[in-house]
């Protein structure tokens, strides 16, 4: 979400919307700038999504996507 602000958060929750009405498994993070952290606290929580705030490494990045792709859908 960092550099796209509110269009990428809507453009977001439409995408999990989207994957939810369709059936479609989906594993989704948003990643925020740290002067966004409070901005991240309005992600609604869901077992396919997570919520990172920069900085995040690609490790981090991998490790999360696994942790998501690994529970039961």
């Amino acid at each position: 979400v960092g550099t796209t602000g509110h269009d990428g958060l809507t453009v977001f929750r439409s995408v999990l919307a989207e994957a939810r009405d369709k059936n479609v498994r989906l594993a989704a993070i948003a990643i925020f700038n740290e002067d966004q952290a409070a901005e991240a606290k309005r992600i609604t929580a869901e077992p396919n999504v997570a919520v990172m705030v920069r900085p995040v490494t690609l490790k981090q990045l991998h490790q999360k996507f696994q942790q998501l792709f690994a529970q039961k859908a």
